[in-house]
């Protein structure tokens, strides 16, 4: 594990989270969004490709 990620496993969300992830975009792979380990977060997913502004 590098120490970025071991670093955020042990930082607490001080505000509410959400992750939005589709499993279809091919962009990333849906389950690289999933955070297992943390209860905290609210995943949403989505249908279609990756929007970008």
């Amino acid at each position: 594990m590098t120490s970025i990620a071991w670093h955020r496993g042990t930082t607490a969300f001080n505000v509410p989270a959400r992750a939005i992830y589709s499993k279809t975009d091919s962009v990333v792979a849906w389950k690289a969004c999933i955070d297992e380990d943390t209860a905290e977060i609210e995943y949403h997913e989505v249908e279609g490709e990756a929007v970008s502004a």
